[in-house]
């Protein structure tokens, strides 16, 4: 591989990284919507989002909303 080709492949997993944040931010903003409405728990709603691991769910959504899903329900019960 020469220079040319290492500065391709580094462009190309720089886009489809970018393109796979910007899906899950708007699986996880489609998660807070849900998680509004108070109709499903927060596993039911990681799995309606796309998430396999609730686990994994809750990291993600604390990383964007600064709390984990627990806590941004209970806040809306104040």
């Amino acid at each position: 591989m020469n220079q040319e080709d290492n500065e391709e492949i580094k462009e190309f997993i720089s886009s489809f990284m970018s393109k796979h944040c910007k899906f899950k931010s708007i699986r996880l903003k489609k998660a807070a919507q849900l998680l509004e409405l108070k109709t499903y728990t927060i596993s039911e709603v990681s799995y309606l989002v796309g998430f396999n691991d609730p686990k994994y769910f809750s990291r993600e959504f604390k990383k964007q909303f600064g709390e984990t899903p627990r806590v941004f329900v209970n806040a809306m019960d104040i």
